[in-house]
């Protein structure tokens, strides 16, 4: 039997990597708002940003751009986002807030608008309702704004590339080393398929990561030979290999209705127009169509916005295991959060109660220390 390894932020994040949606978020607020400050003013297609003259030389106890914006960042940023002065805390005052601001679309608020709280499927979700809400509005008139939100979509995927080239993995975990070595255990297969627990003959890694964390560990040490790496939603620094980020469910009514109006632009970040670029897609395809697998979940949030290629892959009658490697924090964990991801992926709820490993037989992804 062979085995389909699902790499996701959550692996990053369990490195210690800032990886998360809202580090990238306050990663760009400190950067435009401290290019305002030094320059009178700030523009993309995102914010427009303008220091009000005179610039105080600190805000109250807050002595820099940074600490301020991970002040109101902390509390809901769009404080910050208003024409009148922000309401200064108590503490901070009589210092007034220097900053004009403005989103330029709705998109970037509704971003914002929990960025301390969100995480990396919620910035293509919440493209996904924004393109829907000027799919409603094209119905009744004219509206170019689809330029602006397609136009900040594009910012986006710049500004996360940058992002993430500034990370680096600084130390391995020891477990992860085991959990490759795991042999696919004949208690994980429901189906009967398997009479002893055995290595898997073949393995791939399916990284939705932009990064090459898992690399790493394919090749320090002792090299695993039958391992090989799909990053499928692209690779940082790699033109051959573009990066991949928008949405991913084909069968949701209002992608469908979208192909009425394909001319206007609407899959210029849909996840089915990328795929064609490289072969990833269908090396994946060919792995599924070539025997039975187990699948391993480590640090995939299982969300819609990949829920078509998940599909292909998680309904095959090929699939005959899937064991989730859950985030534990103290007393609580994201199994049940992961589980809600996986039935609204799964057609079939019954095949899906027949694949999953029962949470007993999994076990915490490993974490840095």
């Amino acid at each position: 039997m062979n085995r389909i390894i699902l790499v996701g932020n959550g692996f990053d994040l369990a490195h210690g990597l800032r990886t998360s949606y809202s580090d990238f978020i306050l990663w760009y607020l400190k950067n435009a708002f401290r290019s305002a400050y030094d320059n009178g003013n700030f523009n993309d297609a995102l914010l427009s940003i303008e220091c009000k003259p005179p610039r105080p030389v600190r805000f109250g106890n807050i002595q820099t751009v940074d600490e301020l914006v991970e002040l109101f960042y902390s509390t809901g940023i769009l404080k910050l986002f208003q024409d009148k002065n922000l309401e200064i805390p108590n503490y901070l005052r009589p210092i007034s807030n220097p900053f004009h601001t403005d989103c330029k679309v709705d998109f970037v608020k509704n971003i914002l608008g929990k960025c301390h709280i969100s995480n990396w499927v919620d910035i293509e979700t919440t493209y996904y309702k924004a393109l829907i809400d000027n799919l409603n509005l094209r119905r009744k008139t004219w509206d170019e704004s689809l330029d602006q939100l397609q136009m900040a979509m594009k910012l986006m995927n710049e500004l996360i590339a940058t992002f993430l080239s500034e990370q680096a993995i600084n130390k391995e975990i020891p477990d992860v080393y085991s959990l490759l070595k795991q042999p696919i255990f004949k208690d994980d297969v429901p189906s009967g398929d398997m009479i002893f627990d055995e290595d898997p003959v073949h393995s791939m890694v399916v990284s939705f990561n932009y990064t090459s964390t898992i690399e790493h560990y394919l090749t320090w040490g002792n090299p695993f030979s039958n391992i090989e790496v799909n990053h499928i939603h692209g690779q940082l620094n790699d033109p051959k290999n573009p990066i991949i980020f928008g949405y991913g469910d084909e069968s949701d009514i209002h992608y469908k209705e979208m192909e009425n109006w394909i001319e206007y632009g609407y899959f210029r970040f849909a996840k089915t127009f990328w795929y064609p670029k490289t072969s990833n897609y269908h090396k994946l395809v060919r792995f599924i169509e070539s025997g039975p697998f187990q699948v391993l979940n480590f640090g995939h949030s299982l969300g819609v916005t990949d829920k078509t290629m998940l599909q292909r892959m998680l309904e095959h009658s090929h699939c005959k295991s899937i064991k989730i490697f859950y985030h534990e924090n103290g007393q609580s964990n994201n199994f049940d959060n992961l589980l809600n991801n996986l039935s609204l992926i799964f057609r079939d709820k019954q095949a899906m109660r027949d694949k999953l490993v029962p949470f007993f037989q999994s076990s915490p992804l490993p974490q840095a220390t």
